[in-house]
């Protein structure tokens, strides 16, 4: 079950020691806003982040019109996903600005690869096949959820939101980021805690295995003269 920011910030304040608070998003005190702030800052910065659980499915369907708006999730594109449905020709997502430029300018129609370039929120297709659906992966901006399956958020806005990666990625973060700011000495000892995590999460993504090294690597000069004479 996801946890909601009520949970997460619970689970930070009962890690540091401090007792919980109430209400978050409705605190006055400034201690409450400065979690929330945090934990909102945690999630601009992880969401940025290639997890799979933020990939998502996108579908634009083609007619005559040259400019098509993306998901209002979308955050980035995932190279090489794009494909027209019930059609074998290639998509070539991000054209250069010189052959964009060529095409358009010269007033020439490409057949065969679908030629398409983002602008801000919007897509540009030189060549769409009118009644043919585009379908892409791309990564989602959005990493909270509202309760009961509701709308998907790019941040905290009340204690229920759901997040929706990694629980134990974003307590560590928030933690070591929230004792940062009141000068607790041990921060950077948590947010080594959180880079190690960090790098396991991302390493089960991607299928590699994790190599972190114990403190008592050596870390100096080689045991073993390398100069060559």
């Amino acid at each position: 079950m996801a946890l909601t920011l009520a949970n997460i910030l619970d689970r930070v304040l009962d890690e540091t020691g401090l007792v919980r608070e109430s209400a978050y998003i409705a605190g006055t005190t400034a201690a409450t806003r400065q979690l929330v702030a945090i934990a909102n800052r945690s999630a601009t910065v992880l969401r940025t982040m290639p997890f799979t659980k933020r990939r998502a499915a996108g579908t634009i369907a083609m007619t005559t019109a040259l400019s098509y708006s993306l998901p209002s999730d979308f955050f980035e594109y995932i190279p090489d996903t794009a494909y027209m449905e019930d059609d074998s020709n290639p998509v070539y997502w991000g054209v250069p600005e010189d052959l964009w430029a060529q095409y358009q300018n010269g007033g020439i129609t490409p057949s065969g690869t679908l030629f398409v370039r983002q602008y801000a929120n919007a897509l540009s297709v030189l060549n769409p096949v009118d009644g043919v659906n585009l379908l892409f992966e791309y990564l989602s901006n959005a990493p909270v959820r509202a309760t009961s399956a509701g709308a998907y958020k790019e941040r905290f806005t009340v204690d229920t939101d759901e997040w929706q990666l990694d629980d134990e990625l974003i307590i560590m973060d928030v933690k070591w980021r929230y004792k940062k700011e009141k000068g607790y000495q041990d921060w950077q000892t948590d947010a080594q805690d959180f880079a190690v995590y960090l790098r396991s999460v991302l390493g089960r993504e991607v299928g590699a295995s994790t190599i972190a090294p114990t403190v008592s690597e050596h870390a100096g000069e080689p045991y073993t003269n390398l100069w060559v004479t």
